[in-house]
């Protein structure tokens, strides 16, 4: 009983210097170990009444505005570390749609956590006890990173517990979802004009006012991105799809090639292409441009494609193909990770290169013969695929066909354009990324 009695008689004690200075101090020997305004609390307990929480982290949201969100991760105790950070409802769409091949709200719970997870480590800062953090869109942080917070936008505002020296993540994990302010019109200006067409592509020239930050940019042909946005709406495209550009970057020509405006997107052969551009200014408040340009399909075309039959299951794939005329010099056929060849694409890689290179399997004399293949595989990954085919005549001309597909039941196939060219001659790639950030936690000055 004592035991029991000299504990509540200390509290009791305690509580009437609390009142007066409203903070309540929690004392061992000559030290504080912890400290709470009594405004943030309701009731002290020795015992932890049913459906109380004993975490060690504690998620508030203090201030949203257009294009910036303050937090406060409260820690139970001030030595505690933890990786805390904001994600895009874009990029977990992303992932959701790129891993199980639905959107993010339809995740179940654990699925979730998994995708919450694995997107923290890049844009995770370092905490160490309770702290209050400020972040604004293109705010510099002190490490060299660009801040990435869009008006009108769901973000998921997370913390996980890691070691405070190691940093390895621990098992708690805690997040809740806070949207930003929705933007207006910007009193900035915006002016696109298609310029050309050039080796790589179709050229614009941007011209933006002073109070713009910066650019976003979805581009495509137009038919297919009319249909995206009449589908998934604007936001979402340039959320996703979307590419952050600053001024200089549009500006001026090419570096390495003096000849190529800097500002070329590629062409898919001929065709209307429609150019989307949202101007941010520092308020947050956007400025939305679209240009059509229209290209002109000048490639030699190479070896023609045609899927005669395809199908797939769970774990397996069979796809039979043609290649007309038979008698090229070279055919190849490699199923490869689809974000591993976007990655590749990204990083300056042809298609033709990936389609022949790795694991990928000669047809040629297959296709001499015959002038068909049919590829078979009962080990695909249950993650998206890209199945490429490649065919080159004696010319050099080739053509590379690419498809998208993913084994889950009732999942569709993601079919693209063949791609045409003239050995020697490359095109620059541009497709999304995921996160622009290492996955490395840093401490968020």
């Amino acid at each position: 009983m004592k035991k029991l009695i000299l504990p509540l008689l200390f509290l009791a004690a305690s509580f009437s210097p609390v009142c007066a200075e409203e903070i309540m101090y929690l004392i061992k020997g000559d030290q504080v170990v912890a400290k709470y305004d009594v405004d943030d609390i309701d009731y002290a307990t020795f015992h932890l009444p049913e459906g109380v929480v004993d975490a060690p982290l504690r998620l508030s949201v203090d201030n949203v505005g257009k294009n910036n969100i303050t937090y406060t991760v409260s820690a139970t105790n001030q030595n505690t570390a933890y990786a805390h950070g904001i994600i895009s409802e874009w990029d977990l769409w992303y992932g959701a749609m790129d891993n199980f091949g639905t959107t993010f709200d339809e995740l179940d719970d654990s699925e979730k956590l998994q995708l919450l997870k694995a997107y923290l480590p890049y844009v995770a800062y370092l905490g160490i006890g309770t702290g209050s953090y400020t972040q604004t869109d293109w705010a510099d942080d002190g490490l060299g990173n660009r801040q990435n917070v869009r008006s009108g936008t769901k973000y998921y505002l997370c913390a996980w517990q890691v070691d405070p020296v190691t940093q390895m993540p621990l098992d708690f994990f805690d997040f809740t979802d806070v949207s930003t302010l929705e933007p207006g019109e910007s009193t900035g200006t915006l002016d696109i004009t298609f310029i050309r067409q050039n080796a790589e592509g179709l050229a614009f020239d941007f011209s933006v006012s002073n109070n713009i930050q910066y650019i976003v940019v979805s581009y495509g042909p137009k038919s297919q991105m009319e249909s995206f946005v009449e589908f998934y709406g604007k936001d979402l495209i340039m959320g996703v799809f979307g590419q952050i550009w600053t001024i200089d970057e549009l500006s001026g020509m090419n570096p390495e090639k003096p000849e190529i405006e800097n500002a070329t997107w590629p062409i898919d052969g001929g065709g209307e292409y429609v150019l989307m551009a949202r101007a941010v200014d520092n308020y947050g408040n956007v400025k939305d441009v679209d240009v059509y340009a229209t290209a002109e399909d000048d490639e030699e075309k190479g070896p023609e494609i045609s899927i005669f039959s395809r199908s797939k299951e769970p774990g397996k794939v069979s796809v039979n193909f043609e290649i007309n005329p038979s008698n090229v010099e070279e055919a190849y056929v490699r199923m490869m990770d689809m974000n591993l060849c976007d990655d590749r694409l990204n990083m300056g890689y042809e298609l033709h290169e990936l389609a022949t290179g790795g694991d990928a399997i000669d047809v040629t004399s297959d296709i001499n013969r015959l002038g068909e293949y049919t590829f078979t595989s009962a080990e695909v990954p249950d993650a998206w695929q890209a199945l490429l085919i490649m065919a080159k005549d004696s010319e050099g001309k080739r053509t590379t066909l690419r498809m998208d597909f993913l084994t889950l039941e009732g999942s569709e196939w993601g079919d693209y354009n063949p791609v045409y060219k003239v050995a020697g001659k490359r095109r620059i790639s541009v497709r999304p990324g995921m996160v622009s950030r290492r996955p490395v936690i840093n401490k968020l000055k």
